[in-house]
C-alpha cells in the first residue's frame, strides 16, 4: 500500500523545501508589514485639524503666505465671514521691524 514504506525519497524532501521555505518567509514577511503598518502613523493621513474653524484656517493659511489678500478675502466672503476690520497685508510685505516701533 506505501511506496517504501511511507518514507520520503530524497527529491520529495528537496520539493517539500522549495514550498515550506518560502512560505514562511512570505507569513514572516507579513507580520513585519502588519506591525511597521500599525506602529507609524500613515504618510497619507491630513494633520489633524482639531475644532479650529474654517476661518481660523483661512486666516492660517493667509498667514503662512499660502493665499494673497485678494483670495483671502474672496474666500472668505465666501464662507459668510467678515473680512476683519483695518489693513490686512500679505506677509511678504510685513516690516519685520515692526515689532520695534511705539
Amino acid at each position: 500500500m506505501y511506496w517504501h514504506e511511507g518514507a520520503m525519497n530524497g527529491w520529495m524532501f528537496v520539493v517539500m523545501l522549495l514550498i515550506v521555505i518560502p512560505l514562511w518567509f512570505a507569513v514572516i514577511a507579513a507580520i513585519v508589514v502588519v506591525l511597521r503598518a500599525s506602529s507609524s502613523p500613515s504618510r497619507y493621513s491630513l494633520p489633524p485639524t482639531g475644532n479650529r474653524s474654517p476661518a481660523g484656517i483661512l486666516a492660517e493659511r493667509f498667514a503662512t503666505g499660502e493665499l494673497d489678500e485678494t483670495e483671502y478675502r474672496r474666500r472668505l466672503a465666501v464662507l459668510g465671514g467678515d473680512a476683519p476690520t483695518g489693513e490686512v497685508r500679505s506677509p511678504a510685505r510685513v516690516d519685520i521691524h515692526e515689532q520695534d516701533r511705539p
